[in-house]
């Protein structure tokens, strides 16, 4: 079995080194046994007969450049069982990786060291480590007695912390710095544990939506109580066999699975399946754009969509309801296909202000959309039948917000505080429209055409 090579490549912004990314791994054979090819008479007899690896995952506190956080992480315990096939015995340095080059060529090793409080340990009993720098990557290295035709347990515990993205977790097994042991890996189980049951929704199996910083696949896990496993025999690592798993940070998960609670024992109360749809949202990792090619957000996002308009179908009459709605639809439209969901942002938003012409969520939503039909890629797509408007009459003069999407020539008005009828003409359309006004600005919560002209 042949131990794949890797490039280092060194990185100059130092920037970079403040979110340097974690990875576990197989313990390895020394440098020259891992480096070349395995044959009788040459190089190691030992073979990885099976491994035992526990990710219990958690949320922890956790220092990183001096500044204290709450981190998800896994503490590990990797067992393994070694054995000598050959007829002479064997003394070896074992090494295990305290971190691990990125597909970039980063090593987290250079802000310290990437796995935390390892321990070492052979048949149960406790050995000292030392850390030995290879390439630019260090590893922990300990020496071990393999008898031959004898069994070896070897067991390594640390500490781990997940790549953050948003509120998508990340965690990798890097299973191919096992490959230069004799022979395949005779059977391995990969075990990741949760306060919580365990469940194939909390789980992003594509890979392509956050790119993966190693090469490596989500296996098909099993879901076992509070676990979720991975049991392989007869495997020769290769990098495409490294284990990456997506999860919903557990933080968001549990509250997730309250607000699931809350709404299974109140079905008709609309301020459960509010925050049901918040807490589906909360539960998509997006930072700017709505995500692509996530079975999450795909998933998330419908189900937050049935809450909303559930809600608003249970409450027609609350503000809170239609402006949470609208806030959910336009986070949704602002993606690669914005309708239908900015068409019924503006809907909910428009019924929201009616209800409420005070309410001040309504113009940072308003500004959202607004700042959406301003990117042409996506203005082209939208229905702009109902916008935000800048009349020429001073009836409206107060309107504050800059740059609004349209301007309207009014031939008629009829106002009574926040609410108003107008009729203006519009390409060749007589239209009336009913107006409700919020934070200075006159929205259209009514749009009806009256006659067409040329």
């Amino acid at each position: 079995m042949r131990m794949r090579s890797i490039v280092y490549l060194g990185l100059c912004a130092a920037l970079f080194f403040l979110n340097a990314p974690r990875a576990n791994a197989d313990v390895a054979p020394e440098p020259e046994a891992a480096a070349s090819d395995i044959s009788p008479g040459q190089g190691t007899q030992v073979q990885m007969v099976s491994e035992r690896v526990v990710l219990d995952v958690q949320m922890q506190p956790s220092v990183r450049a001096s500044q204290t956080s709450t981190a998800t992480v896994a503490l590990v315990t990797a067992d393994f069982t070694m054995r000598n096939l050959g007829n002479v015995d064997e003394t070896m340095d074992v090494r295990f990786p305290k971190s691990f080059p990125t597909s970039d060529g980063f090593s987290p090793s250079q802000i310290g060291a990437a796995i935390e409080a390892i321990e070492t340990f052979v048949n149960g009993k406790s050995v000292v480590n030392r850390t030995v720098n290879d390439k630019g990557v260090p590893w922990a290295v300990w020496r071990v007695d393999f008898p031959a035709g004898r069994d070896v347990n070897l067991r390594v515990q640390y500490r781990t912390i997940g790549v953050d993205n948003y509120g998508s977790v990340d965690f990798y097994y890097v299973l191919e710095t096992g490959a230069g042991w004799r022979g395949p890996i005779g059977q391995g189980d990969i075990i990741f544990q949760f306060p919580y049951a365990a469940n194939v929704d909390m789980v992003e199996p594509r890979a392509d939506y956050i790119r993966a910083l190693y090469p490596a696949t989500t296996p098909p896990f099993i879901v076992e109580g509070n676990a979720l496993h991975w049991h392989f025999e007869n495997l020769e690592p290769t990098r495409t066999d490294n284990v990456r798993l997506q999860i919903v940070r557990p933080d968001l998960w549990q509250a997730l699975l309250a607000a699931r609670e809350r709404a299974f024992q109140n079905p008709n109360d609309a301020s459960s399946l509010i925050n049901l749809g918040k807490a589906y949202r909360h539960a998509i990792p997006i930072k700017n754009w709505w995500l692509q090619n996530s079975t999450i957000a795909e998933r998330f996002g419908a189900r937050a969509d049935a809450a909303f308009r559930r809600a608003t179908e249970l409450a027609p009459n609350d503000a809170a309801a239609h402006l949470a709605y609208a806030q959910f639809l336009a986070d949704r439209a602002r993606s690669q296909t914005p309708e239908p969901y900015y068409s019924a942002a503006r809907r909910e938003l428009a019924r929201a202000v009616e209800l409420a012409p005070n309410a001040r969520e309504a113009a940072s939503i308003a500004q959202q959309l607004d700042s959406l039909a301003k990117i042409p890629e996506i203005a082209r797509q939208l229905n702009s039948s109902t916008v935000n408007i800048k009349p020429t009459r001073s009836l409206f003069s107060d309107c504050a917000r800059p740059n609004p999407p349209s301007e309207l020539k009014f031939r008629a008005i009829s106002a009574n505080g926040n609410r108003a009828t107008a009729q203006f003409d519009r390409d060749a359309a007589m239209f009336q429209a009913r107006l409700a006004r919020n934070i200075g600005c006159w929205f259209i919560t009514q749009l009806t055409p009256l006659d067409i002209h040329f």
